[in-house]
């Protein structure tokens, strides 16, 4: 493992490839509904570039650092293919919600997506869903940044605490205290 430390600001870069993979999957899953609802085209190129054959980390950061930058002042309900997200998500609650209220939320999707969104995000918490938890399109996550890891990762046998790791496309941040900037 690779480490480079700048001491002034409790800084390490991580250059351990599997850390670094870990951290990509992390921040696609964290990121993956908000660039669903910003564009169906960036949202097929960052999967692309993240698939198991041919991984091409660099290019999804660029991808997802543009997307990020291109919309990162727009409010959730107002992104360009919301409701796409919104129903992909919905989906995560088919069989926990009685059949009128998944009408009614399909229905909520297209007259007024950002009660869709509130409804969702509070389905998501009370439901415990962990892969939506940390989603970046919940208006209370939009202020971190797209390449923070909220989670805890875990390789090697150490746990790295949440909001400590940043990925970079090559390489992952350490940072020991929290941060909003981008790295």
């Amino acid at each position: 493992m690779k480490w480079v430390i700048n001491m002034e600001n409790e800084t390490k870069i991580i250059c351990n490839q599997r850390l670094i993979l870990k951290a990509a999957q992390s921040v696609w899953a964290a990121n993956k509904y908000f660039v669903l609802a910003c564009s169906q085209q960036q949202y097929r190129k960052v999967r692309e570039h993240l698939r198991p054959d041919n991984v091409k980390l660099v290019r999804a950061y660029e991808v997802l650092s543009g997307v990020y930058t291109a919309f990162k002042e727009v409010p959730s309900a107002d992104l360009p293919q919301i409701t796409n997200a919104l129903y992909h998500i919905s989906g995560y609650f088919k069989k926990v919600l009685p059949s009128a209220a998944r009408q009614e939320m399909d229905m909520l999707i297209q007259v007024n997506p950002k009660e869709a969104l509130r409804i969702l995000e509070s389905y998501t918490l009370h439901y415990q869903v962990d892969y939506l938890l940390n989603c970046s399109l919940w208006p209370s996550k939009r202020g971190n940044c797209f390449n923070q890891i909220t989670a805890p990762l875990k390789d090697k046998g150490k746990t790295y605490p949440p909001n400590t790791l940043y990925w970079n496309g090559n390489s992952v941040i350490f940072k020991q205290k929290e941060s909003n900037d981008i790295f």
